[in-house]
Protein backbone atom coordinates (compact mmCIF):
# COMPACT_ATOMS: atom_id res chain seq x y z
CA UNK A 1 0.00 0.00 0.00
CA UNK A 2 1.47 3.31 -1.04
CA UNK A 3 0.53 6.80 -0.61
CA UNK A 4 0.73 10.74 -1.05
CA UNK A 5 -1.86 13.85 -2.04
CA UNK A 6 -1.21 17.28 -3.68
CA UNK A 7 -3.42 19.82 -2.99
CA UNK A 8 -2.89 23.79 -2.81
CA UNK A 9 -3.16 25.59 0.79
CA UNK A 10 -6.77 26.35 1.80
CA UNK A 11 -9.82 25.51 3.75
CA UNK A 12 -11.48 22.46 2.56
CA UNK A 13 -13.97 20.32 4.97
CA UNK A 14 -13.37 16.45 4.96
CA UNK A 15 -16.53 14.57 6.03
CA UNK A 16 -16.74 13.07 9.45
CA UNK A 17 -14.13 10.13 10.45
CA UNK A 18 -13.30 7.93 13.14
CA UNK A 19 -9.63 6.83 13.42
CA UNK A 20 -10.27 4.90 17.20
CA UNK A 21 -10.25 1.38 15.80
CA UNK A 22 -7.91 1.71 12.60
CA UNK A 23 -5.04 1.07 14.00
CA UNK A 24 -1.35 1.82 12.14
CA UNK A 25 2.23 2.88 12.52
CA UNK A 26 3.30 5.93 11.50
CA UNK A 27 6.69 7.58 11.19
CA UNK A 28 7.33 11.12 10.95
CA UNK A 29 10.47 12.89 9.51
CA UNK A 30 10.67 16.74 9.72
CA UNK A 31 13.10 18.53 7.95
CA UNK A 32 14.88 20.86 10.46
CA UNK A 33 17.68 22.21 8.16
CA UNK A 34 18.62 25.69 8.90
CA UNK A 35 16.55 27.01 6.04
CA UNK A 36 13.33 26.64 8.91
CA UNK A 37 13.18 29.51 11.22
CA UNK A 38 12.59 27.87 15.09
CA UNK A 39 8.76 29.35 14.72
CA UNK A 40 8.34 27.48 11.16
CA UNK A 41 9.89 24.56 12.83
CA UNK A 42 7.72 24.91 16.17
CA UNK A 43 4.64 24.91 13.61
CA UNK A 44 5.73 22.17 11.37
CA UNK A 45 5.84 20.37 15.46
CA UNK A 46 2.36 21.60 16.25
CA UNK A 47 0.89 20.19 13.13
CA UNK A 48 2.29 16.88 14.21
CA UNK A 49 0.72 17.13 17.79
CA UNK A 50 -2.69 18.03 15.64
CA UNK A 51 -2.30 15.17 13.53
CA UNK A 52 -1.67 12.19 16.25
CA UNK A 53 -4.38 13.77 18.14
CA UNK A 54 -6.84 12.16 15.76
CA UNK A 55 -6.04 8.74 16.12
CA UNK A 56 -6.32 6.54 19.05
CA UNK A 57 -2.72 5.76 20.77
CA UNK A 58 -1.81 3.12 22.37
CA UNK A 59 -0.20 -0.37 23.11
CA UNK A 60 -3.12 -2.13 21.98
CA UNK A 61 -3.55 -4.09 18.65
CA UNK A 62 -5.98 -1.50 17.61
CA UNK A 63 -4.35 1.05 18.45
CA UNK A 64 -1.84 3.79 16.30
CA UNK A 65 1.70 3.85 17.10
CA UNK A 66 3.74 7.18 16.19
CA UNK A 67 7.66 7.98 16.11
CA UNK A 68 9.21 10.66 15.01
CA UNK A 69 12.94 11.68 13.52
CA UNK A 70 14.15 15.09 12.76
CA UNK A 71 16.57 15.47 9.98
CA UNK A 72 19.30 18.37 8.36
CA UNK A 73 22.94 16.56 7.35
CA UNK A 74 22.53 14.20 9.87
CA UNK A 75 19.13 12.41 11.49
CA UNK A 76 18.76 12.56 15.16
CA UNK A 77 15.76 10.14 16.29
CA UNK A 78 13.11 11.77 18.97
CA UNK A 79 11.29 8.56 19.87
CA UNK A 80 10.69 5.19 18.63
CA UNK A 81 6.80 3.62 17.74
CA UNK A 82 6.96 1.94 21.29
CA UNK A 83 8.33 4.73 23.27
CA UNK A 84 5.16 7.05 23.54
CA UNK A 85 2.38 4.82 23.95
CA UNK A 86 0.33 7.22 26.05
CA UNK A 87 -1.41 9.91 24.43
CA UNK A 88 -0.78 12.65 26.57
CA UNK A 89 3.14 11.41 26.61
CA UNK A 90 2.92 11.34 22.84
CA UNK A 91 2.10 15.16 22.58
CA UNK A 92 4.10 15.87 25.52
CA UNK A 93 6.91 14.53 23.49
CA UNK A 94 6.36 16.04 19.53
CA UNK A 95 5.71 19.68 21.43
CA UNK A 96 8.80 18.88 23.56
CA UNK A 97 10.81 18.52 20.10
CA UNK A 98 13.81 20.66 19.03
CA UNK A 99 14.96 22.53 16.14
CA UNK A 100 18.09 20.14 14.90
CA UNK A 101 20.01 23.42 13.03
CA UNK A 102 20.99 20.79 10.00
CA UNK A 103 23.20 22.29 7.57
CA UNK A 104 22.12 20.52 4.41
CA UNK A 105 18.72 18.61 3.97
CA UNK A 106 19.88 14.95 4.04
CA UNK A 107 16.25 13.50 3.17
CA UNK A 108 17.65 10.25 1.80
CA UNK A 109 19.38 9.27 4.45
CA UNK A 110 16.42 10.29 6.83
CA UNK A 111 14.29 7.71 4.76
CA UNK A 112 16.78 5.21 4.82
CA UNK A 113 17.17 5.56 9.00
CA UNK A 114 13.66 5.24 9.44
CA UNK A 115 13.74 2.24 7.53
CA UNK A 116 17.14 0.72 8.95
CA UNK A 117 16.82 1.44 12.17
CA UNK A 118 12.99 2.29 13.09
CA UNK A 119 10.75 0.50 11.35
CA UNK A 120 11.92 -3.04 13.00
CA UNK A 121 10.44 -5.46 15.56
CA UNK A 122 12.75 -3.94 18.21
CA UNK A 123 11.79 -0.06 17.68
CA UNK A 124 7.97 -0.80 18.24
CA UNK A 125 6.70 -2.23 14.08
CA UNK A 126 4.14 -4.96 13.50
CA UNK A 127 3.51 -7.22 10.44
CA UNK A 128 -0.52 -6.90 10.94
CA UNK A 129 -0.97 -3.05 10.70
CA UNK A 130 -0.90 -0.26 7.91
CA UNK A 131 2.86 1.38 8.28
CA UNK A 132 2.92 4.96 7.23
CA UNK A 133 5.63 7.69 6.95
CA UNK A 134 5.42 11.04 6.50
CA UNK A 135 7.89 13.16 4.99
CA UNK A 136 7.82 16.95 5.38
CA UNK A 137 10.45 19.01 3.70
CA UNK A 138 10.84 22.99 2.49
CA UNK A 139 13.32 22.34 0.38
CA UNK A 140 15.45 19.94 -2.30
CA UNK A 141 17.97 17.15 -0.86
CA UNK A 142 21.48 17.90 -1.82
CA UNK A 143 21.77 14.07 -2.51
CA UNK A 144 19.34 13.63 -5.30
CA UNK A 145 20.53 9.67 -6.11
CA UNK A 146 20.26 9.32 -2.68
CA UNK A 147 16.78 10.15 -2.18
CA UNK A 148 15.76 8.62 -5.08
CA UNK A 149 17.11 5.43 -4.01
CA UNK A 150 15.88 5.32 -0.20
CA UNK A 151 12.40 6.41 -1.85
CA UNK A 152 12.58 3.09 -4.15
CA UNK A 153 13.14 0.79 -0.86
CA UNK A 154 10.39 2.41 1.86
CA UNK A 155 7.90 1.88 -1.16
CA UNK A 156 9.36 -2.19 -1.95
CA UNK A 157 8.84 -2.14 1.93
CA UNK A 158 5.30 -1.82 1.50
CA UNK A 159 5.13 1.65 3.04
CA UNK A 160 1.80 4.12 2.84
CA UNK A 161 4.17 7.38 2.18
CA UNK A 162 3.29 10.86 2.28
CA UNK A 163 5.00 13.49 1.14
CA UNK A 164 4.40 17.23 2.44
CA UNK A 165 6.04 19.77 0.17
CA UNK A 166 6.06 23.49 1.64
CA UNK A 167 6.95 26.75 0.06
CA UNK A 168 8.31 27.32 -3.12
CA UNK A 169 11.97 26.08 -3.36
CA UNK A 170 10.89 22.42 -3.86
CA UNK A 171 11.90 19.99 -6.41
CA UNK A 172 8.21 18.10 -7.14
CA UNK A 173 9.68 15.52 -9.14
CA UNK A 174 11.73 14.23 -6.05
CA UNK A 175 8.59 15.03 -3.97
CA UNK A 176 6.66 12.85 -6.24
CA UNK A 177 9.41 10.31 -6.32
CA UNK A 178 8.98 9.81 -2.50
CA UNK A 179 5.32 9.65 -2.09
CA UNK A 180 3.50 6.69 -2.88
CA UNK A 181 1.12 6.57 -5.72
CA UNK A 182 -1.03 8.26 -6.86
CA UNK A 183 0.27 11.71 -6.49
CA UNK A 184 -3.31 13.42 -5.90
CA UNK A 185 -3.94 11.11 -2.75
CA UNK A 186 -0.11 11.14 -1.19
CA UNK A 187 2.00 14.04 -2.07
CA UNK A 188 0.75 17.80 -0.40
CA UNK A 189 2.02 21.00 -1.41
CA UNK A 190 1.43 23.94 1.18
CA UNK A 191 2.87 27.71 0.61
CA UNK A 192 3.90 28.44 4.27
CA UNK A 193 4.36 26.02 7.35
CA UNK A 194 0.79 28.14 8.92
CA UNK A 195 -1.03 26.57 5.97
CA UNK A 196 0.00 22.92 7.20
CA UNK A 197 -2.90 23.12 9.73
CA UNK A 198 -5.27 23.18 6.56
CA UNK A 199 -4.65 19.61 5.70
CA UNK A 200 -4.58 18.30 9.09
CA UNK A 201 -7.94 16.20 8.73
CA UNK A 202 -7.02 14.86 5.26
CA UNK A 203 -3.57 13.40 6.61
CA UNK A 204 -5.25 11.85 9.45
CA UNK A 205 -8.31 10.72 7.50
CA UNK A 206 -5.82 8.95 4.78
CA UNK A 207 -3.74 7.35 7.02
CA UNK A 208 -6.77 5.45 8.46
CA UNK A 209 -8.04 4.77 5.58
CA UNK A 210 -4.68 3.42 4.60
CA UNK A 211 -5.67 0.57 7.29
CA UNK A 212 -8.29 -0.95 5.41
CA UNK A 213 -6.70 0.16 1.97
CA UNK A 214 -3.81 -2.45 2.71
CA UNK A 215 -6.28 -5.04 4.07
CA UNK A 216 -8.48 -5.01 1.11
CA UNK A 217 -5.48 -5.37 -1.11
CA UNK A 218 -4.26 -8.15 0.77
CA UNK A 219 -7.50 -10.05 0.50
CA UNK A 220 -7.62 -9.45 -3.18
CA UNK A 221 -3.71 -10.46 -3.48
CA UNK A 222 -4.94 -13.90 -1.89
CA UNK A 223 -8.04 -14.46 -3.48
CA UNK A 224 -5.91 -14.12 -7.30
CA UNK A 225 -3.43 -16.92 -5.77
CA UNK A 226 -6.41 -19.03 -5.45
CA UNK A 227 -7.97 -18.59 -8.52
CA UNK A 228 -6.77 -21.65 -10.90
CA UNK A 229 -7.47 -21.28 -14.85
CA UNK A 230 -7.87 -24.66 -16.65
CA UNK A 231 -8.08 -25.03 -21.28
Amino acid sequence: MQVCLLCAAGSWAYPTYDCSNKAADVVFVLDSSNSIWPLDFKKQTSFVRDVVGKFNVGPGPQQTRVGVVIFGHDVWRQFNLNEKMDAAELTAAVEGIRHGNGRLTNTGGAINFVLDHMLTPEAGRRTNVNTVMVVITDGRSQKWLQTQEAAKRAHAANLTVFAIGVGRNLDLVELSHIASDPDDEFLYMVDDFTALSSITNKLALKACEGTFDKLLNLIKNEKRQQTFYTV
